[in-house]
């Protein structure tokens, strides 16, 4: 459907350096911008929010080490991984073992640049291959430079309301501050722009509240500027990450667990892949849901991704590259989100308009004629599940649940509805 697009969105997008703020952030809601009509907001540094204040924007000049030869051991221009961010600036010479307590490496994957962060502590920090360390000679010198600043500047964050027929909304959100990260973080920045594309394109029935905010700091700022409303509206949503790479679905359960998103995603993944995926209970969550489900909000919020993070070996570190991830896979997983909203909108409590079993005949929806033998159940297949649909049809029983009371597929109930629909021997009591 939009893989070519796809394709140069991330392309586009995953070269630029996002961190917590700054222009990487500023730069990425722009280009945004130019495939959905986003409305993109700043606060200041300084702003309390909750029990959180808006620290001052982090920019990056340049960072690197020599050692004594002048050769460069880490260059932040080779890789924008090398240095942790946040970091405060320096510059001197120090020894290895003064040096080595700000290096960062992952012995268990020599060959791969780790990826981290410290947005609270006052310190620096070089990300490196463990190779690459065990090299440094341990008896020289190194020159170390971190050229960073920290200004009075703006966390940025963006939204797109898209009114649907009823206020009742469905929040999808993703986070925007990970750098050089392909998989974690790129990919669901490019699947949720064209999730609103797709949505802009069609009349809805729900409302659909699109959120693009730095992670955890992003999050609880929109809370706290939309409380009231997002309370008020909001009956589910997902956070949008990890859905580049070629891995089996993953839903992370809201912390409901039962909640009318967490039965929409497990009865698409049911009927679409089968036992290939993956059902995990809220207690494995570590992202932004944490907050959207967190008790002052409750807004069941879960998260339909391929390989969970932190599931996959390149999480975190410089694997997590454009090869890891395709256009492929990313419209593979927009599919899937597709998917789980025409479920949303499908979804209704349906009620009988007759007394007793109708006359099916009439509405060309039983069999004229009667079969005997090994044929007979497959002839009447289709009759027999209208037949125990429309029993179901009781003014309390939805979609879903008349669904898994009858072991019938999704895709066979909605043609079933919609025929007796059509027909106006049921019609719907709620949504």
């Amino acid at each position: 459907m939009y893989i070519s697009e796809i394709d140069k969105l991330l392309n586009q997008i995953f070269p630029i350096y996002r961190s917590f703020t700054g222009d990487g952030v500023r730069r990425t809601l722009k280009i945004i911008k130019e495939q959905i009509p986003l409305n993109i907001q700043d606060v200041a540094s300084g702003d309390e929010i909750y029990d959180w204040t808006i620290p001052d924007e982090w920019r990056v000049k340049n960072a690197f080490i020599k050692n004594e030869k002048g050769e460069m051991i880490v260059d932040f221009n080779k890789n924008k991984l090398h240095l942790m961010v946040y970091s405060i600036p320096i510059e001197g010479w120090f020894t290895f073992d003064e040096l080595k307590e700000n290096i960062f490496t992952l012995p268990e994957q020599p060959d791969l640049i780790p990826y981290k962060t410290s947005y609270f502590g006052k310190r620096y920090g070089f990300c490196m291959t463990h190779n690459n360390f065990v090299e440094m000679d341990p008896t020289q010198k190194y020159f170390v430079k971190v050229d960073t600043e920290f200004v009075k500047g703006s966390l940025t964050y963006a939204d797109l309301l898209i009114k649907g027929k009823t206020n009742k909304e469905l929040l999808i959100s993703t986070y925007i501050c990970h750098p050089s990260l392909a998989n974690d973080n790129t990919s669901g920045i490019v699947l949720t722009t064209f999730l609103a594309k797709f949505l802009l394109e069609k009349e809805n029935y729900y409302s659909y509240r699109f959120v693009f905010a730095p992670e955890t700091l992003g999050s609880i700022v929109y809370i706290n500027k939309n409380y009231e409303t997002l309370k008020k509206n909001v009956i589910g949503g997902y956070i949008v990450t990890c859905v580049g790479d070629k891995g089996d679905f993953t839903y992370l359960q809201t912390r409901n667990e039962d909640s009318l998103v967490d039965r929409i995603t497990k009865s698409v993944l049911k009927e679409l892949y089968k036992i290939n995926h993956k059902i995990l209970d809220y207690k494995n969550c570590w992202s932004d849901e944490r907050q959207y489900n967190f008790p002052g909000m409750g807004l069941n919020v879960g998260s339909l991704m391929r390989t969970k993070y932190g599931a996959y070996p390149e999480y975190h570190t410089s694997a997590d590259d454009l090869n890891l991830v395709s256009s492929i896979n990313i419209q593979e997983s927009l599919d899937a989100y597709i998917k789980c909203l025409d479920l949303f909108e499908k979804n209704r409590i349906y009620k009988s308009n007759t007394v007793c079993e109708p006359y099916l005949t009439k509405y060309n929806m039983y069999p004229t004629t009667a079969s005997c033998g090994i044929n007979a159940s497959k002839e009447k297949r289709s009759f027999r599940d209208t037949l125990e649909i429309l029993h179901y049809c009781d003014g309390e029983k939805d979609l879903i649940g008349i669904s898994e009371i009858l072991n019938i597929d999704i895709s066979t109930v909605i043609s079933c509805i919609e025929a007796l629909l059509e027909n106006k021997l049921i019609s719907v009591v709620s949504n």
